[in-house]
């Protein structure tokens, strides 16, 4: 059984998955990839970089469906027997790494995730303007489920207790382009089969003022606000 297995969904990443990878080496013990899709030379470099640093790994491909959520499903389905599984993107970067086997370590057994920060995105002069806080490395005996076609989440099918720590970070490289008309796509699906789906409409609100379409923002957010489940 491996004590960490790495998991990464990716597709067109040759500009970031080198450095992704190259940041796991100090704690992964596997790394589980599945791509999407790539036309680019994104399965060359998973391929040179895991043999050029030494880390094992298993390469799979997945038709995708327009659904984050089954990729990442049919993604954890492939890794191999671990005590724990780590989630990141082809575009992150995994900062002090070397501190995340002394963490698992110290971790109680009654714990089935750990937080960690996710610095999203920095302004002009480089500092943090966006963190989230996400469940990222996982107690794979609890067994999880993710769910959303975008913005996904993931849920554990058996009770347990969860940890934060900022002892270790991801950062977000943004490698790809506007990724805005692809989140529309999905959210809008989202919401054709779900219209009473706050979520959905919270996120389509944050997606239209990240464009800068105040009206449909300001709509989607009056939805969001003037449901009774959120008064």
């Amino acid at each position: 059984m491996h004590k960490l297995t790495v998991c990464i969904i990716c597709k067109d990443s040759a500009k970031t998955i080198k450095q992704c990878i190259e940041s796991l080496k100090p704690f992964a013990s596997f790394l589980n990839i599945t791509d999407t899709g790539s036309v680019d030379q994104t399965l060359e470099l998973v391929r040179k970089t895991c043999r050029r640093i030494n880390l094992p790994y298993k390469l799979t491909t997945y038709q995708w469906n327009d659904h984050f959520a089954d990729a990442r499903n049919f993604n954890f389905s492939q890794a191999p027997p671990s005590e724990w599984l780590m989630w990141v993107d082809s575009d992150d970067v995994v900062e002090n790494g070397d501190q995340v086997l002394t963490l698992l370590a110290q971790t109680p057994a009654k714990f089935g995730a750990i937080w960690l920060p996710y610095f999203y995105s920095e302004d002009e002069f480089g500092n943090v303007n966006t963190v989230f806080i996400r469940e990222r490395i996982l107690r794979a005996s609890v067994g999880w489920l993710w769910k959303n076609r975008v913005h996904e989440t993931i849920q554990p099918q058996t009770k347990t207790d969860y940890i934060k720590t900022a002892d270790v970070v991801i950062r977000h490289k943004h490698g790809a382009g506007s990724r805005s008309p692809r989140n529309f796509k999905l959210l809008n699906l989202m919401l054709q089969e779900n219209p009473e789906d706050l979520r959905v409409l919270l996120y389509l609100g944050h997606q239209h003022f990240a464009e800068a379409d105040w009206m449909q923002s300001a709509e989607f957010y009056l939805k969001f606000a003037s449901n009774p489940a959120v008064l």
